[in-house]
C-alpha cells in the first residue's frame, strides 16, 4: 500500500475531514471485481474508485485489483477558515427559527408605522432594519438546508440489501446530491423514499432470467435523480411497466372505477395512491399490504408538494422552503389573506363585466387566456362590503393556473408560517395561520 500527498493543499486551506489523498493498494491474490466492489460499496459517494488489472509479471489476480481510491468532497478553492465547521442541536436552530420570524414581524411593524409618520430618520432606520431582517433570514434559512445527497449512502445500503432479498442482482445509481432542501423536508422525504425505492426493485424490476430472456441486462437498475429547478425528485427503474390491466381489474373490484371502464394512463396510475390499493397476489414482508403509496402522497402533499406517476418514472416535487416566504397580502370581505410571491404572476383588476356576477363558474379572459376565478370571500364565508375595484391575483399551482379575486392589494410582505391545514375544497388550497404587521393572525395561502 503507497500513498500519495503531492495533493495536499497548504495547511491554511487543508480539510481535515476530507484530505486529497491518493491511495495505491496492490492485491496479489485470486479476487473477483465484484468482492472489491461491494467493499468500497457504501463509500462511492465520498471517493473515487479506480479498479486496473495488474499486469502479467504481477501476482495472479482472477480479474481486477484496487488501484486508487481518491477522496474527492469539493473542488472549490479553499482558504483560510472556509472549512471550519461546528455542530449545532437542531432545537437550537429552531429556536433561531423562531426569533427570525418574530423579528421580521417586528421589523414590519416598524415599517408600517414609519410609512404612517412620515419621519425621514425613521424611515432610513426601518429600511436599514429590514435590509438586515431579510438577510439575517436568508441566512438563517440557508443554515437550514442540506443536500439531498446525505441519503444517497443510506438508499444505496436499501437497495444492496434488497438485491441479496430478491435474489435480483440491482444497480443504485444517484444523481444531483448536491441539491438542497431544508433539513425538516429531508427527514420526511425519507420514509416515502425508502418506500418508493422498494416497490421499484420488488414490483418493477424482473428476475435476472426474465431479464436476460427478454433481451435485458442481467443487472437492473434503480435510480434517482434530484434536480434544483423546483427541486424534483425522480425515481426510475428498467423494469416491468405498470400492467393496466391488471390495474385496472382491481381498482374494478375495489369500486374505485366503475365496470367495464376504459381509464388508462396516468388517471389509472394515480390510483395507486389510493389507502389500501395493491395488485400483489399474495402479502411479503416487502409488498402486498396496500399501505404504502397513499403514505407517501400524504407526507408529499403534508409538504405542499406534489407526486405524479406514469409507466415509467416517478416523480415528486416537494415545497423547498422552510415557513418563511415572501407573500403578496391582499383584503377579501372581511378577512385579510397573504398568498407566496413564487406563485404570483400578475395582479389585475377585475373586468367589470364580472363585478356582479356570482358563483365560481366564470373564466375571466386575461391576456388572452380564460383562467378560472375563486373568490375568497365566498370559499371562507367571509362577509363583508365588496369593492367596485376588486383585484383578481392571477397564481399557478400544481393544478394550473387559477384567478384569486380579493378586494384590493395590501402590499408584498414576509411572513412567517405557523402551520397549514388542507382544507375540504376542490381547489385544495392550504389556509395556514400567519401574523401580520400588527402581530395578529391573518390567512395565507399556498397552492
Amino acid at each position: 500500500m503507497d500513498y500519495d500527498l503531492s495533493e495536499l493543499p497548504p495547511l491554511a486551506a487543508l480539510n481535515p475531514q476530507a484530505p486529497p489523498i491518493r491511495w495505491t493498494v496492490r492485491i496479489g491474490a485470486p479476487v473477483a471485481r465484484e468482492a472489491i466492489d461491494e467493499v468500497f460499496l457504501f463509500l462511492q459517494d465520498r471517493l473515487r474508485l479506480g479498479i486496473e488489472p495488474l499486469g502479467d509479471a504481477a501476482a495472479p489476480v482472477a480479474e481486477a485489483a484496487p488501484d486508487t481510491a481518491r477522496a474527492t468532497p469539493d473542488k472549490r478553492a479553499a482558504g483560510p477558515g472556509d472549512h471550519a465547521t461546528m455542530r449545532v442541536a437542531t432545537q437550537r436552530l429552531d429556536e433561531i427559527m423562531d426569533r427570525v420570524g418574530e423579528l421580521v414581524i417586528a421589523e414590519s411593524r416598524l415599517h408600517d408605522l414609519s410609512q404612517s409618520l412620515r419621519d425621514p430618520t425613521l424611515m432610513a432606520v426601518a429600511e436599514d432594519i429590514r435590509r438586515l431582517a431579510s438577510g439575517m433570514r436568508e441566512t438563517t434559512m440557508s443554515i437550514r438546508m442540506m443536500p439531498i445527497g446525505n441519503l444517497f449512502g443510506r438508499f444505496r445500503q436499501l437497495v444492496h440489501d434488497l438485491s441479496r432479498q430478491l435474489g435480483t442482482p440491482i444497480e443504485f445509481v444517484s444523481t444531483g446530491g448536491q441539491t438542497k432542501l431544508d433539513k425538516t423536508v429531508i427527514e420526511v422525504l425519507t420514509d416515502p423514499l425508502v418506500h418508493i425505492l422498494r416497490n421499484a426493485a420488488d414490483h418493477g424490476l424482473e428476475t435476472a432470467e426474465d431479464r436476460v430472456a427478454a433481451g435485458k441486462p442481467r443487472m437492473g437498475t434503480v435510480s434517482l435523480t434530484a434536480t434544483r429547478a423546483e427541486v424534483h425528485i425522480r425515481i426510475h427503474d428498467d423494469g416491468r411497466r405498470l400492467n393496466d390491466k391488471r390495474l385496472r381489474a382491481r381498482a374494478i373490484e375495489r369500486e374505485l372505477l366503475p365496470a367495464g371502464s376504459t381509464v388508462a394512463g396516468p388517471d389509472l396510475y394515480r390510483l395507486i395512491f389510493e389507502p389500501g390499493f395493491s395488485t400483489a397476489a399474495t402479502v411479503t414482508e416487502l409488498s402486498g399490504r396496500g399501505v404504502g403509496m397513499d403514505v407517501v402522497r400524504s407526507a408529499i402533499r403534508g409538504l405542499r408538494g406534489q407526486n405524479d406517476v406514469d409507466s415509467g418514472p416517478a416523480a415528486m416535487a416537494p415545497a423547498a422552503d422552510a415557513g418563511h416566504c415572501r407573500r403578496v397580502a391582499g383584503r377579501g370581505g372581511g378577512e385579510r389573506y397573504s398568498i407566496p410571491v413564487s406563485a404570483v404572476e400578475e395582479c389585475v383588476e377585475l373586468p367589470p363585466d364580472l363585478l356582479a356576477s356570482e358563483g365560481r363558474s366564470n373564466f375571466p379572459d386575461i391576456r388572452g387566456d380564460l383562467v378560472p376565478r375563486l373568490r375568497l370571500a365566498d370559499v371562507f364565508q367571509t362577509p363583508g362590503p365588496r369593492s367596485e375595484f376588486q383585484k383578481v391575483v392571477i397564481v399557478s399551482g400544481t393544478n394550473g393556473r387559477v384567478g384569486l379575486v380579493v378586494e384590493r392589494i395590501v402590499s408584498g410582505i414576509a411572513r412567517t408560517d405557523a402551520g397549514f391545514v388542507i382544507l375540504p375544497d376542490l381547489e385544495r388550497i392550504c389556509a395556514a395561520s400567519l401574523a401580520n404587521s400588527a402581530g395578529t393572525p391573518q390567512f395565507g395561502k399556498d397552492l
